[in-house]
């Protein structure tokens, strides 16, 4: 088997995996015959795919192109679940994070998922494997909250992962992207300075006060979707740049505004906000000054 087949069964059995459990979480429950009425339209999409772009030929562009007519056609849910409504009954996940005292969730499994696609992708984002499976891994991040929400499963264990467990991946990227000179360097700083102020407060947060007091805000989620996918998208143009100069060097302009802009525009703003909320909380005693 050539390594681009390999490359291509693994990226695409990483975006499955991170599919089904998306879908999971939005219904709120899980079942062996969920995706049965899923199966019709992706069959579609890929024998449409097959006349357009390289007709005759199964090609991934043309798939792409074929989702939308296949996939407007998959039966929606007439309503979504009330994951907080107290009269429905307890579903497999919420009994599966009573048992595990929060540890087991599906945002959880979500960020571990996510965390084995950075750490493989990373020493490989300067070849289109690497990016293709990085670019899921590091997004899934914009998806776990609403996970852990739609499926009544938010924990304290839950919010600390979202906080400072993501930031593994983060200084994993920016480490491996240096070494590899694939994006600008005072960018990458920036995004690293700013993800470790945030992980420091968060953890003395957890550490010092008796309840911890910072909260995930919009703010901070736009600041992470906006650096990652500024960073993301210079790897992108210095890839392209090897085959299309003029292009390379567009996108990777582009990439720097959405990363210096991320970090001025809702970073900055994203940590006062943190430190802020760290210090209206109430010390533990150990931490309390003796008069």
């Amino acid at each position: 088997m050539s390594r681009t087949r390999l490359v291509g069964f693994v990226a695409a059995g990483l975006i499955t995996a991170i599919s089904g459990i998306l879908y999971a979480g939005t219904t709120g429950s899980a079942s062996p015959s969920t995706g049965d009425t899923l199966l019709l339209p992706a069959y579609a999409a890929a024998f449409l795919g097959h006349t357009t772009i390289q007709p005759g030929r199964f090609n991934a562009f043309g798939s792409g192109i074929a989702i939308y007519p296949a996939g407007s056609r998959a039966p929606l849910r007439s309503r979504p679940v009330n994951a907080t409504d107290p009269q429905r009954p307890r579903t497999r996940f919420e009994r599966i994070a009573h048992r595990t005292h929060g540890v087991v969730t599906p945002a959880n499994a979500l960020d571990v998922l996510a965390m084995v696609g950075v750490a493989w992708s990373a020493p490989r984002l300067d070849r289109w494997s690497g990016i293709a499976v990085a670019a899921p891994s590091y997004l899934a991040d914009v998806a776990d909250g609403m996970i852990a929400r739609r499926t009544n499963t938010v924990t304290r264990i839950g919010e600390l992962v979202d906080h400072v467990g993501d930031k593994p991946k983060v200084f994993l990227g920016v480490r491996s992207i240096w070494r590899l000179g694939i994006a600008d360097k005072p960018l990458l700083a920036a995004v690293g300075c700013y993800n470790l102020a945030n992980a420091v407060l968060t953890s003395c947060d957890f550490v010092v006060n008796e309840v911890p007091q910072i909260a995930v805000t919009t703010s901070g989620k736009r600041a992470m979707f906006a650096t990652t996918t500024g960073v993301g998208v210079q790897v992108i143009g210095h890839k392209l740049a090897e085959s299309a100069p003029r292009l390379g060097r567009l996108v990777t302009w582009t990439g720097a505004v959405l990363g210096y802009g991320g970090v001025l525009v809702y970073g900055v703003p994203t940590t006062v906000d943190y430190w802020n909320m760290a210090r209206r909380g109430a010390r533990r005693p150990v931490f309390r000054r003796s008069h």
